[in-house]
C-alpha cells in the first residue's frame, strides 16, 4: 500500500466532510475544557508522521497544549499495510492501561520507527511504559482488541475524507500544512475565536 501525503495547499485549513471524529476514549493531552481540539491521525510506519511526532509535536504541546490553550488527540490512521496494523494494536493495547502509558509508547514507538515492527513494539512498551502489565497486553493483543480500535480509527479517517498521513485538524478542520508554523497561525486563530 502506497503512502499518501495530505497536499500543501495555498488554503490553510478546510472542512471536515463529516465532521464526526469520535474523540470519546482517546489518548488525550491536556485540560479537557481547552478552547482549541487538535486531532492527529497518525500510522505508526509513516516517515513523515514520526518527523511530525519528533518535531512538530512537541512544540505544540509546549505552546499551546501545556499553556492550557488546546488539547490534543491521537488516533490510528493505518496506510502503510498489515505491520502498520499490527503497531497501531500494541499502542491499543498499551492505551488500555492508560494515557500517560500510551504517550510514553507512542514517544518511543516513532522514535524508533527504522526498527519498529509488532515484536520491537511489545519490547519497548516493556522497556520504556513504566508499569506495565505485560499479561494485560498480550491479553488484549490475543483477543483482538487493539486491532479493532486501530481499524475503527481507520475507518473514521476515510468517513472524515482524509487521505494521508499525518493528518491534522484543529477545531475539526484539517490543515493542509502539517508544519509548525502553519499549524501555529491556525490553533492560535482558533483560540481567538474560542475565547472572544
Amino acid at each position: 500500500a502506497a503512502v499518501l501525503i495530505v497536499p500543501r495547499l495555498s488554503a490553510p485549513s478546510v472542512a471536515v466532510a463529516s465532521g464526526d471524529l469520535a474523540l470519546a476514549g482517546q489518548p488525550m493531552k491536556g485540560d479537557p475544557e481547552a478552547p482549541v481540539e487538535i486531532v492527529v491521525f497518525e500510522d505508526f510506519l509513516c516517515s513523515h508522521c514520526a518527523t511530525f511526532a519528533n518535531g512538530v509535536a512537541p512544540r505544540l504541546e509546549r505552546e499551546f497544549v501545556d499553556t492550557g490553550k488546546a488539547k490534543y488527540y491521537m488516533k490510528n490512521f493505518v496506510v502503510i499495510g498489515p505491520a502498520s496494523q499490527r503497531v497501531a494494536q500494541v499502542g491499543e493495547c498499551v492505551f488500555e492501561q492508560g494515557a500517560d502509558a500510551f504517550w510514553a509508547f507512542e514517544t518511543v514507538a516513532f522514535r524508533s520507527q527504522p526498527t519498529l515492527n509488532e515484536a520491537s513494539a511489545i519490547e519497548l512498551a516493556e522497556g520504556y511504559v513504566d508499569g506495565l502489565d505485560r499479561e494485560a497486553l498480550d491479553a488484549c493483543i490475543a483477543e483482538g482488541r487493539g486491532l479493532r480500535e486501530a481499524q475503527a480509527d481507520t475507518d473514521r479517517a476515510v468517513a472524515n475524507g482524509l487521505t494521508g498521513t499525518p493528518s491534522v485538524l484543529v477545531n475539526g478542520e484539517l490543515v493542509m500544512a502539517a508544519d509548525y508554523d502553519a499549524l501555529a497561525n491556525v490553533i492560535e486563530a482558533a483560540y481567538v475565536e474560542a475565547t472572544n
